[in-house]
């Protein structure tokens, strides 16, 4: 039924508990989980206007979150691999989708963001309406 899992992980308490429902279910169901990190150069690029963006440094803290949530899945016993990317997140999580021929996304609802506070996360939403396959939401 699902034997590849997509977790986006973005370092939030929510994406964390997302990384735990999808250890569970792939226990389960004898699953493989990748987890993927994104990091956001547009909105980065938006923001660092005056500013100096140190981009070794994000991807430091990519590699940081995915290792974190990488190893929280192998101690369920879960066959897990890590992807970090940059770009857009719900574009870059879809692209992942389509290419690595995924069962299942995964998914906080929303992220560390004050904008993806408010209500359902835009990227949890775009992915949704995107994505090649379904995608569970984890509040």
């Amino acid at each position: 039924m699902y034997r590849k899992i997509l977790v986006p992980h973005d370092g939030s308490i929510i994406s964390g508990k997302a990384v735990k429902h999808a250890a569970s279910l792939a226990k389960v169901v004898g699953s493989k989980i990748t987890l993927i990190n994104v990091i956001d150069i547009p909105y980065i690029s938006q923001l660092s206007e005056g500013f100096s963006i140190n981009i070794e440094e994000l991807e430091r803290e990519s590699r940081s979150i995915l290792k974190s949530a990488e190893n929280a899945v192998r101690d369920e016993g879960v066959s897990v691999s890590t992807i970090s990317v940059k770009g857009r997140p719900w574009e870059e999580i879809v692209k992942e989708a389509e290419k690595g021929g995924y069962d299942l996304i995964i998914m906080g609802s929303h992220g560390k963001g004050v904008i993806d506070r408010m209500l359902m996360g835009s990227t949890a939403e775009k992915v949704s309406r995107h994505a090649p396959c379904p995608v569970t939401i984890v509040r």
